[in-house]
Protein backbone atom coordinates (compact mmCIF):
# COMPACT_ATOMS: atom_id res chain seq x y z
CA UNK A 1 0.00 0.00 0.00
CA UNK A 2 1.28 3.24 -0.98
CA UNK A 3 0.42 6.55 0.79
CA UNK A 4 0.91 9.95 -1.22
CA UNK A 5 0.49 12.80 0.85
CA UNK A 6 0.02 16.49 -0.95
CA UNK A 7 -1.10 19.33 0.63
CA UNK A 8 -2.20 22.74 -0.79
CA UNK A 9 -2.12 25.85 0.59
CA UNK A 10 -4.96 25.36 2.86
CA UNK A 11 -4.32 23.27 5.99
CA UNK A 12 -6.51 20.62 7.52
CA UNK A 13 -7.59 21.11 11.29
CA UNK A 14 -8.21 18.07 13.54
CA UNK A 15 -11.38 18.71 12.73
CA UNK A 16 -11.27 18.05 9.36
CA UNK A 17 -10.23 14.73 9.61
CA UNK A 18 -13.04 12.51 10.49
CA UNK A 19 -14.28 11.38 6.86
CA UNK A 20 -12.43 9.16 4.02
CA UNK A 21 -13.55 8.16 0.63
CA UNK A 22 -13.14 5.69 -1.11
CA UNK A 23 -12.15 5.25 -4.75
CA UNK A 24 -12.25 3.16 -7.93
CA UNK A 25 -10.37 3.03 -10.71
CA UNK A 26 -10.08 0.14 -13.42
CA UNK A 27 -6.96 -1.23 -14.87
CA UNK A 28 -5.95 -0.36 -18.49
CA UNK A 29 -7.60 -2.85 -21.10
CA UNK A 30 -4.66 -2.03 -24.25
CA UNK A 31 -1.08 -1.25 -22.68
CA UNK A 32 -1.12 2.25 -24.38
CA UNK A 33 -4.59 3.43 -22.97
CA UNK A 34 -4.78 5.28 -19.91
CA UNK A 35 -6.28 3.91 -16.33
CA UNK A 36 -9.65 4.56 -16.30
CA UNK A 37 -11.72 6.36 -12.92
CA UNK A 38 -15.18 5.54 -12.15
CA UNK A 39 -17.69 7.99 -12.58
CA UNK A 40 -17.73 9.31 -9.11
CA UNK A 41 -14.13 9.10 -9.36
CA UNK A 42 -14.28 11.26 -12.50
CA UNK A 43 -16.42 13.54 -10.94
CA UNK A 44 -13.90 14.09 -7.90
CA UNK A 45 -11.10 15.14 -10.08
CA UNK A 46 -13.09 17.72 -11.84
CA UNK A 47 -13.85 19.05 -8.74
CA UNK A 48 -10.43 19.47 -7.47
CA UNK A 49 -9.23 20.09 -10.96
CA UNK A 50 -7.75 17.59 -12.37
CA UNK A 51 -4.93 16.99 -8.71
CA UNK A 52 -6.32 13.46 -8.62
CA UNK A 53 -5.30 12.38 -11.75
CA UNK A 54 -2.17 14.30 -11.66
CA UNK A 55 -0.89 12.74 -7.96
CA UNK A 56 -1.77 9.38 -9.77
CA UNK A 57 0.52 9.51 -12.19
CA UNK A 58 3.48 10.31 -10.01
CA UNK A 59 2.88 8.06 -7.35
CA UNK A 60 3.68 5.26 -9.09
CA UNK A 61 2.98 2.31 -11.42
CA UNK A 62 -0.74 1.18 -12.16
CA UNK A 63 -3.07 0.17 -9.77
CA UNK A 64 -3.45 -3.66 -9.75
CA UNK A 65 -6.69 -5.34 -9.33
CA UNK A 66 -7.36 -5.35 -5.30
CA UNK A 67 -4.42 -2.76 -4.56
CA UNK A 68 -4.84 0.36 -2.33
CA UNK A 69 -2.99 3.75 -3.14
CA UNK A 70 -3.46 6.53 -0.24
CA UNK A 71 -3.93 10.19 -1.26
CA UNK A 72 -3.67 13.28 1.42
CA UNK A 73 -4.86 16.35 1.34
CA UNK A 74 -6.91 16.65 -1.89
CA UNK A 75 -9.91 18.10 -0.69
CA UNK A 76 -11.29 19.58 2.37
CA UNK A 77 -14.16 17.37 2.77
CA UNK A 78 -11.99 14.27 2.62
CA UNK A 79 -8.58 14.39 4.30
CA UNK A 80 -8.04 11.11 3.38
CA UNK A 81 -8.64 9.68 -0.48
CA UNK A 82 -8.06 5.37 -1.13
CA UNK A 83 -8.24 4.53 -4.89
CA UNK A 84 -8.90 0.70 -5.09
CA UNK A 85 -7.64 -1.32 -8.46
CA UNK A 86 -10.95 -2.47 -9.55
CA UNK A 87 -9.37 -5.04 -12.40
CA UNK A 88 -10.40 -4.37 -16.15
CA UNK A 89 -13.52 -2.80 -16.60
CA UNK A 90 -14.50 -5.83 -18.66
CA UNK A 91 -14.04 -8.44 -16.47
CA UNK A 92 -15.34 -12.12 -17.48
CA UNK A 93 -18.79 -13.85 -16.49
CA UNK A 94 -19.19 -17.80 -16.07
CA UNK A 95 -22.51 -18.39 -16.48
CA UNK A 96 -22.09 -21.89 -15.37
CA UNK A 97 -20.68 -21.37 -12.20
CA UNK A 98 -22.94 -18.20 -11.84
CA UNK A 99 -19.50 -16.18 -10.63
CA UNK A 100 -18.90 -12.74 -11.85
CA UNK A 101 -15.42 -11.72 -12.04
CA UNK A 102 -16.32 -7.88 -12.00
CA UNK A 103 -18.55 -8.31 -9.30
CA UNK A 104 -15.64 -9.97 -7.19
CA UNK A 105 -13.30 -7.70 -7.83
CA UNK A 106 -15.34 -4.54 -6.69
CA UNK A 107 -15.80 -6.67 -3.05
CA UNK A 108 -12.25 -7.41 -3.18
CA UNK A 109 -11.11 -3.54 -3.85
CA UNK A 110 -13.72 -1.80 -1.41
CA UNK A 111 -13.11 -4.55 1.65
CA UNK A 112 -8.76 -3.19 0.73
CA UNK A 113 -10.02 -0.17 0.73
CA UNK A 114 -12.71 0.31 3.86
CA UNK A 115 -9.93 -1.90 5.70
CA UNK A 116 -7.24 1.48 4.95
CA UNK A 117 -9.98 3.49 5.97
CA UNK A 118 -10.26 1.74 9.38
CA UNK A 119 -6.25 1.97 10.13
CA UNK A 120 -6.00 5.21 10.01
CA UNK A 121 -9.05 5.30 12.49
CA UNK A 122 -10.88 8.00 10.91
CA UNK A 123 -14.56 7.32 12.33
CA UNK A 124 -16.71 7.35 8.75
CA UNK A 125 -15.68 6.44 5.23
CA UNK A 126 -17.98 7.31 2.38
CA UNK A 127 -17.91 4.36 -0.63
CA UNK A 128 -18.02 4.80 -4.05
CA UNK A 129 -20.65 2.63 -5.88
CA UNK A 130 -17.45 1.39 -8.12
CA UNK A 131 -20.82 0.52 -11.02
CA UNK A 132 -22.81 -2.00 -8.59
CA UNK A 133 -23.53 -0.33 -5.08
CA UNK A 134 -24.75 -3.76 -3.70
CA UNK A 135 -21.11 -5.08 -4.29
CA UNK A 136 -19.54 -2.41 -2.85
CA UNK A 137 -21.10 -2.59 0.07
CA UNK A 138 -21.02 -6.25 0.84
CA UNK A 139 -17.43 -5.53 0.31
CA UNK A 140 -17.49 -2.71 2.57
CA UNK A 141 -19.13 -4.80 5.28
CA UNK A 142 -17.15 -8.00 4.87
CA UNK A 143 -14.06 -6.11 5.01
CA UNK A 144 -14.70 -4.12 8.21
CA UNK A 145 -16.04 -7.27 9.75
CA UNK A 146 -14.46 -8.62 13.07
CA UNK A 147 -15.32 -11.64 15.33
CA UNK A 148 -12.85 -12.13 18.40
CA UNK A 149 -14.16 -11.21 22.02
CA UNK A 150 -10.93 -11.86 22.83
CA UNK A 151 -9.45 -8.93 21.37
CA UNK A 152 -9.19 -5.26 21.42
CA UNK A 153 -11.74 -4.04 19.12
CA UNK A 154 -11.27 -1.66 16.67
CA UNK A 155 -12.86 1.33 16.46
CA UNK A 156 -16.52 1.53 14.82
CA UNK A 157 -16.88 3.14 11.43
CA UNK A 158 -19.60 4.23 9.58
CA UNK A 159 -20.20 3.42 5.80
CA UNK A 160 -22.07 5.50 3.32
CA UNK A 161 -22.70 5.78 -0.47
CA UNK A 162 -20.44 7.94 -2.01
CA UNK A 163 -23.05 10.12 -4.27
CA UNK A 164 -26.53 9.80 -5.54
CA UNK A 165 -26.09 6.53 -6.08
CA UNK A 166 -28.55 3.20 -6.07
CA UNK A 167 -29.71 3.69 -2.53
CA UNK A 168 -31.71 0.23 -3.10
CA UNK A 169 -29.32 -2.47 -3.76
CA UNK A 170 -26.57 -0.57 -1.43
CA UNK A 171 -29.28 -1.90 1.46
CA UNK A 172 -29.37 -5.11 -0.70
CA UNK A 173 -25.91 -5.24 -0.29
CA UNK A 174 -25.79 -4.31 3.23
CA UNK A 175 -28.40 -6.98 4.09
CA UNK A 176 -26.86 -10.06 1.59
CA UNK A 177 -23.82 -8.95 3.80
CA UNK A 178 -24.91 -9.16 6.96
CA UNK A 179 -26.31 -12.62 6.28
CA UNK A 180 -23.27 -13.92 6.05
CA UNK A 181 -21.24 -12.86 9.40
CA UNK A 182 -24.51 -14.74 11.45
CA UNK A 183 -22.63 -18.02 12.20
CA UNK A 184 -19.31 -17.72 13.27
CA UNK A 185 -17.74 -20.94 12.96
CA UNK A 186 -16.76 -20.28 16.68
CA UNK A 187 -20.16 -20.60 17.74
CA UNK A 188 -21.38 -23.46 14.78
CA UNK A 189 -22.98 -25.85 17.10
CA UNK A 190 -27.53 -26.65 15.84
CA UNK A 191 -28.85 -25.02 18.93
CA UNK A 192 -26.60 -21.81 18.68
CA UNK A 193 -27.31 -21.69 15.14
CA UNK A 194 -30.68 -21.99 15.16
CA UNK A 195 -30.79 -19.15 17.64
CA UNK A 196 -29.18 -16.50 15.72
CA UNK A 197 -30.89 -17.26 12.64
CA UNK A 198 -33.95 -17.35 14.30
CA UNK A 199 -33.45 -13.90 16.09
CA UNK A 200 -32.58 -12.20 12.77
CA UNK A 201 -35.75 -13.52 11.22
CA UNK A 202 -38.64 -12.54 13.91
CA UNK A 203 -38.11 -8.88 12.10
CA UNK A 204 -39.34 -10.30 9.21
CA UNK A 205 -41.94 -12.72 10.37
CA UNK A 206 -43.61 -13.27 13.68
CA UNK A 207 -43.02 -16.73 13.14
CA UNK A 208 -39.96 -19.43 13.55
CA UNK A 209 -39.66 -22.92 13.00
CA UNK A 210 -36.47 -24.40 12.62
CA UNK A 211 -36.98 -28.41 10.94
CA UNK A 212 -33.81 -29.44 9.77
CA UNK A 213 -34.07 -32.96 9.32
CA UNK A 214 -37.94 -32.30 7.86
CA UNK A 215 -36.86 -29.64 4.94
CA UNK A 216 -33.85 -32.11 4.01
CA UNK A 217 -30.77 -30.00 5.12
CA UNK A 218 -28.79 -33.17 5.09
CA UNK A 219 -25.40 -31.41 5.94
CA UNK A 220 -26.36 -29.56 8.63
CA UNK A 221 -28.42 -32.98 10.03
CA UNK A 222 -25.53 -34.89 9.59
CA UNK A 223 -23.11 -32.28 11.88
CA UNK A 224 -25.48 -32.21 14.49
CA UNK A 225 -24.77 -35.99 14.75
CA UNK A 226 -21.61 -35.69 15.73
CA UNK A 227 -22.44 -32.99 18.11
CA UNK A 228 -22.85 -33.43 21.63
CA UNK A 229 -25.35 -30.45 21.35
CA UNK A 230 -29.05 -31.54 21.08
CA UNK A 231 -30.42 -31.89 17.58
CA UNK A 232 -32.70 -28.44 16.75
CA UNK A 233 -36.09 -30.35 15.51
CA UNK A 234 -38.53 -27.54 16.11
Amino acid sequence: RLAVRCFGSRGLSAADMTKGLVLGIYSKEKEDDVPQFTSAGENLDKLIAGKLRETLNISGPPLKAGKTRTFYGLHQDFPSVVLVGLGKKAARIDEQENWQEGKENIRAAVAAGCRQIQDLELPSVEVDPCGDAQAAEEGAVLGLYEYDDLKQKKMAMSVKLYGTGDQEAWQKGVLFASGQNLTPASEMMPTRFAEIIEKNLKSASKCVWVHIQVHGCKLFFLKALNSTRHLVST
